[in-house]
């Protein structure tokens, strides 16, 4: 059974990983034989080796564009389902995708499920705003995720 509380903590090291751009350290949160799936592609991958290739593309995309890309912790709420942790990517303080990370108790992330359909993304509510949760849990967020929205990533003090 996934494990919520270290569910928050592999999204909360993915995002410092992600905006440190250090890819070892987020495919060190994934077991070996991970699960990987992405909304527009059919079938999954097996393995971290895809998550890897995924979060490099992100960044030439971003650097041949030279836009700024970043992660930032987040909800999301789906109606079958209790209030997500989810790893938000941020391009050119545009949300366009959301990363779901599953874990059980003790055990790295077995689960990798990227969403990029921009009406759900558009739905997460940042870390500021799970500050409120009334989880203690849920009120966990890396320095580095607040470090990336005190440089107006999301574009100004207004969350969602």
């Amino acid at each position: 059974m996934t494990c919520r509380k270290k569910s928050i903590e592999i999204t909360n090291g993915y995002v410092s990983a992600f905006n440190m751009r250090d890819i070892g350290q987020i495919i060190s949160l994934f077991d070996p034989a991970v699960v990987s799936s992405q909304q527009k592609k059919e079938g999954v991958s097996i393995g971290p080796s895809a998550i890897q290739r995924r979060i490099k593309a992100i960044w030439k995309m971003a650097e041949r564009r030279s836009a700024e890309v970043a992660a930032v912790c987040g909800l999301i709420d789906f109606n079958d389902r209790r209030t997500l942790p989810c790893v938000t990517l941020i391009i050119d303080k545009v949300p366009f995708s959301l990363i779901l990370c599953e874990a059980n108790k003790d055990r790295k992330a077995h689960l990798h499920t990227e969403i990029t359909n921009l009406d759900v993304v558009a739905n997460v509510r940042f870390c500021c705003s799970h500050m409120q949760m009334k989880n203690a849990v849920d009120k966990s967020c890396p320095l580095t995720c607040y470090e990336r929205r005190k440089l107006n990533l999301l574009g100004g003090e207004n969350e969602r």
